[in-house]
Protein backbone atom coordinates (compact mmCIF):
# COMPACT_ATOMS: atom_id res chain seq x y z
CA UNK A 1 0.00 0.00 0.00
CA UNK A 2 2.80 2.06 0.93
CA UNK A 3 6.24 2.34 -0.21
CA UNK A 4 8.73 2.30 2.50
CA UNK A 5 9.85 6.05 1.73
CA UNK A 6 6.59 7.29 2.11
CA UNK A 7 6.12 5.14 5.28
CA UNK A 8 9.05 6.38 7.02
CA UNK A 9 8.01 10.33 5.97
CA UNK A 10 4.42 9.31 7.64
CA UNK A 11 6.31 7.72 10.63
CA UNK A 12 8.60 10.51 11.00
CA UNK A 13 5.96 13.08 10.85
CA UNK A 14 3.79 11.05 13.63
CA UNK A 15 7.17 11.16 15.88
CA UNK A 16 7.43 14.74 15.43
CA UNK A 17 3.81 15.49 16.42
CA UNK A 18 4.31 13.06 19.47
CA UNK A 19 7.75 14.55 20.94
CA UNK A 20 6.12 18.60 20.61
CA UNK A 21 3.16 17.28 22.55
CA UNK A 22 5.47 15.62 25.38
CA UNK A 23 7.43 18.38 25.16
CA UNK A 24 4.32 20.82 25.83
CA UNK A 25 3.24 18.68 28.67
CA UNK A 26 6.69 18.02 29.72
CA UNK A 27 7.28 22.40 30.34
CA UNK A 28 3.88 22.64 31.81
CA UNK A 29 4.49 19.85 34.33
CA UNK A 30 7.79 21.62 35.26
CA UNK A 31 6.51 25.02 35.89
CA UNK A 32 3.31 23.45 37.51
CA UNK A 33 6.07 21.78 40.22
CA UNK A 34 8.00 25.21 40.26
CA UNK A 35 4.75 26.55 41.52
CA UNK A 36 4.15 24.29 43.68
CA UNK A 37 7.32 24.40 45.60
CA UNK A 38 7.05 28.24 45.78
CA UNK A 39 9.63 29.14 43.62
CA UNK A 40 8.45 31.76 41.89
CA UNK A 41 7.25 33.81 45.36
CA UNK A 42 11.09 34.87 46.35
CA UNK A 43 11.32 36.02 42.12
CA UNK A 44 8.29 37.64 42.50
CA UNK A 45 9.57 39.36 45.82
CA UNK A 46 12.67 40.77 44.41
CA UNK A 47 10.72 42.08 41.18
CA UNK A 48 8.38 43.55 43.55
CA UNK A 49 11.24 45.01 45.80
CA UNK A 50 13.72 46.15 42.73
CA UNK A 51 11.04 48.28 41.29
CA UNK A 52 9.79 49.41 44.21
CA UNK A 53 6.47 48.15 44.02
CA UNK A 54 4.18 48.63 47.37
CA UNK A 55 0.70 46.07 47.43
CA UNK A 56 -2.64 46.91 48.39
CA UNK A 57 -3.31 45.98 51.64
CA UNK A 58 -6.17 43.44 50.34
CA UNK A 59 -2.77 41.29 48.61
CA UNK A 60 -1.75 39.92 51.85
CA UNK A 61 -3.86 37.26 52.40
CA UNK A 62 -2.24 35.46 55.62
CA UNK A 63 -5.17 34.41 57.69
CA UNK A 64 -4.82 31.00 56.71
CA UNK A 65 -1.27 31.11 58.47
CA UNK A 66 -2.58 33.12 61.49
CA UNK A 67 -5.20 30.62 61.87
CA UNK A 68 -2.65 28.28 61.70
CA UNK A 69 -0.42 30.43 64.81
CA UNK A 70 -3.54 30.42 66.54
CA UNK A 71 -4.08 26.87 66.89
CA UNK A 72 -0.65 26.00 67.27
CA UNK A 73 -0.87 28.55 70.62
CA UNK A 74 -3.73 26.18 72.20
CA UNK A 75 -1.74 22.99 71.89
CA UNK A 76 -0.28 21.61 75.48
CA UNK A 77 3.33 21.97 73.67
CA UNK A 78 5.84 24.61 74.62
CA UNK A 79 7.31 23.92 71.47
CA UNK A 80 4.47 24.71 69.50
CA UNK A 81 4.37 28.00 71.31
CA UNK A 82 8.16 28.30 70.19
CA UNK A 83 6.79 27.66 66.89
CA UNK A 84 4.04 30.07 66.59
CA UNK A 85 5.95 32.66 67.88
CA UNK A 86 8.37 32.30 65.31
CA UNK A 87 6.25 31.97 62.76
CA UNK A 88 4.21 35.00 63.58
CA UNK A 89 7.44 37.09 63.34
CA UNK A 90 8.37 35.70 60.33
CA UNK A 91 4.75 36.48 58.54
CA UNK A 92 5.65 40.06 59.76
CA UNK A 93 9.05 40.11 58.29
CA UNK A 94 7.43 38.85 55.30
CA UNK A 95 5.33 41.98 54.69
CA UNK A 96 7.96 44.53 55.34
CA UNK A 97 9.70 43.11 52.57
CA UNK A 98 6.75 42.86 50.38
CA UNK A 99 6.41 46.92 51.49
CA UNK A 100 9.79 47.79 50.39
CA UNK A 101 12.03 47.27 53.30
CA UNK A 102 14.50 45.02 51.37
CA UNK A 103 16.87 44.15 55.37
CA UNK A 104 16.86 40.75 55.82
CA UNK A 105 17.61 41.75 59.22
CA UNK A 106 14.43 42.85 61.27
CA UNK A 107 16.28 45.16 63.60
CA UNK A 108 17.09 46.66 60.76
CA UNK A 109 13.64 47.30 59.21
CA UNK A 110 12.69 48.07 62.77
CA UNK A 111 15.07 50.87 62.14
CA UNK A 112 13.94 52.38 59.50
CA UNK A 113 10.21 52.22 60.22
CA UNK A 114 11.04 54.42 63.50
CA UNK A 115 13.02 56.61 61.14
CA UNK A 116 9.42 56.93 59.01
CA UNK A 117 7.48 57.70 62.26
CA UNK A 118 6.16 54.45 63.50
CA UNK A 119 5.95 54.31 67.64
CA UNK A 120 7.03 51.40 69.98
CA UNK A 121 8.90 49.60 68.00
CA UNK A 122 10.89 48.83 71.25
CA UNK A 123 8.65 46.25 72.15
CA UNK A 124 8.97 44.73 68.37
CA UNK A 125 12.68 44.37 69.11
CA UNK A 126 12.42 42.44 72.34
CA UNK A 127 9.80 40.34 70.75
CA UNK A 128 13.30 39.85 67.93
CA UNK A 129 15.42 39.08 70.52
CA UNK A 130 12.89 36.20 72.36
CA UNK A 131 12.64 34.74 68.45
CA UNK A 132 16.42 34.91 68.35
CA UNK A 133 17.20 33.25 71.92
CA UNK A 134 14.63 30.59 70.70
CA UNK A 135 16.41 30.26 67.56
CA UNK A 136 19.25 30.04 69.42
CA UNK A 137 18.29 27.94 72.71
CA UNK A 138 16.53 24.79 72.67
CA UNK A 139 15.88 24.59 76.16
CA UNK A 140 14.59 28.32 76.12
CA UNK A 141 11.55 28.28 78.24
CA UNK A 142 7.90 30.57 77.42
CA UNK A 143 5.09 30.07 78.98
CA UNK A 144 1.73 30.02 76.65
CA UNK A 145 0.58 33.30 78.18
CA UNK A 146 3.97 35.03 76.91
CA UNK A 147 3.73 33.21 73.61
CA UNK A 148 -0.12 34.89 73.28
CA UNK A 149 0.79 38.04 74.29
CA UNK A 150 3.67 37.89 71.56
CA UNK A 151 1.98 37.20 68.94
CA UNK A 152 -0.86 39.73 70.02
CA UNK A 153 1.48 42.23 69.32
CA UNK A 154 3.11 40.89 66.13
CA UNK A 155 -0.54 40.53 65.15
CA UNK A 156 -1.36 43.84 66.03
CA UNK A 157 1.62 45.34 64.61
CA UNK A 158 1.22 43.37 61.35
CA UNK A 159 -2.89 45.24 60.99
CA UNK A 160 -0.60 48.85 61.63
CA UNK A 161 1.37 47.94 59.01
CA UNK A 162 -1.41 46.95 56.54
CA UNK A 163 -3.94 49.53 57.49
CA UNK A 164 -1.06 52.36 57.06
CA UNK A 165 -0.82 51.19 53.24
Amino acid sequence: MFSVKEFIVILFFILKIVSFLAGILFFIGIIYYLKKLNLFLSWKEKCLTFFNFRLPPSSFNDKKQWLEIRNLLEEPYQSSWKLAVMKAETLVEKILRTMGYPEEDFEKQLKELKLRGYKNLEVLQEIYKIKKEIAEKEDYFLSQKEAKNIVAILKKFRDELVNSL
